[in-house]
């Protein structure tokens, strides 16, 4: 099965998400927009896994929330990946709402890798760039919709308390991915 970790969106953001996304697509060319029931922000990209995997990740899911405090985050501005060059992702960011001196959604990021690492899952290559995927295409975001990109900038929402992380099972179909919660493990404060 293909599978995920991802922190949820509260209703409120996810219709604010929603809302952008109808302004977006009528700027837009023939992108592949994501549902905004599955829109969520991808902790940790887990690939192919053998479904008799699903416990040790859940038990492994349960330490690296025991160990993770609740905290805030905000949605902040649009862009594309990459950045340069033929954009291929229409994205929201995210970022954490810091109140200490590190970064609680980094942290989480991290405490993933290294405990998921442990059991055999590759770490990612690239650095994390916390972000909501609001559209594909398979070949390039036109001008157009970047001009309308410079306008959506100041897009912001939030903030919203992350208090759990989601085991995923996402289904790749013709008519777009279809996503499964498998489990929800509680941030140690929020239990």
């Amino acid at each position: 099965m293909r599978a995920f970790v991802a922190i949820d969106l509260d209703e409120p953001i996810r219709r604010k998400v929603a809302a952008l996304q109808d302004a977006l697509r009528r700027r837009a060319g023939k992108l592949s927009w994501v549902a905004p029931d599955h829109l969520h922000l991808t902790i940790k990209f887990l690939g192919e896994i053998e479904a008799s995997h699903a416990t040790t990740l859940c038990a492994a899911l349960n330490r690296i929330a025991a160990r993770a405090e609740p905290f805030d985050i905000l949605l902040r501005g649009v862009g594309v990946f990459p950045p340069r060059g033929l954009a291929r992702v229409l994205w929201v960011g995210v970022e954490p709402v810091i109140t200490q001196t590190m970064d609680p959604l980094l942290g989480l990021h991290r405490a993933c890798e290294d405990e998921l690492a442990e059991l055999g899952f590759a770490r990612e290559s690239r650095p994390f760039s916390p972000h909501l995927t609001l559209a594909r295409n398979k070949t390039s975001i036109d001008r157009d919709l970047r001009r309308s990109l410079e306008q959506a900038a100041d897009f912001l929402a939030g903030p919203q308390r992350v208090s759990a992380i989601t085991f995923y099972e996402s289904q790749l179909r013709s008519n777009g991915p279809t996503h499964r919660s498998i489990s929800t493990h509680r941030l140690a404060a929020a239990l």
